[in-house]
């Protein structure tokens, strides 16, 4: 069985998180790993400390929805594109000198504003330590205002994507 931290809330804001990842440790079978996802923004060295040795996280998930300021700014209003690389770059670098297993995801929703950045966010990923890049489309391409010029568009830069990451080593999984 899995175990997800934060899925409808920002788990960084919680002020029990510790408490809440000994509750993992204490209540999940010992050979087992929850994972974290999270938008980044909170993610301080002290915060990506705790959640490193927690040793009860096999994967941390980042929400990312642009490869570039502008793009993730938009779609994420008040968020700071630099700020969560920067993080995101150092809890990499944290987890590579501390010797910890847990993967690091980007989590990027595909859409009509960013699906061309994907194979920028594959480049991005790999300069920085990000293990996988995951997609997940806002919309199925069987609903009828989905065009069909878009839908090849957006599977071209999967495509892209998919190539890149095969390059440069990074995990790649389409919707």
């Amino acid at each position: 069985a899995d175990f997800q931290l934060g899925c409808a809330c920002e788990p960084l804001m919680l002020p029990y998180l510790g408490d809440a990842l000994a509750l993992m440790r204490a209540y999940m079978a010992p050979h087992l790993r929850g994972q974290l996802i999270t938008n980044g923004t909170l993610l301080t060295q002290d915060t990506a400390r705790l959640l490193l040795n927690s040793g009860v996280l096999g994967k941390i998930r980042i929400s990312i929805d642009g490869a570039t300021a502008g793009t993730y700014e938009d779609i994420r209003k008040g968020a700071r594109f630099d700020k969560v690389m920067a993080n995101v770059a150092r809890l990499c670098e944290m987890r590579s000198k501390g010797g910890h297993d847990v993967l690091v995801e980007f989590n990027y929703t595909v859409m009509r504003s960013n699906f061309t950045e994907l194979p920028r966010l594959i480049a991005l990923a790999s300069k920085i330590g990000v293990d996988s890049v995951t997609t997940h489309k806002l919309a199925p391409f069987d609903l009828r205002f989905i065009d069909e010029e878009f839908k090849q568009a957006v599977t071209a830069s999967l495509d892209d994507a998919k190539g890149m990451a095969a390059l440069m080593g990074v995990a790649f999984q389409a919707p």
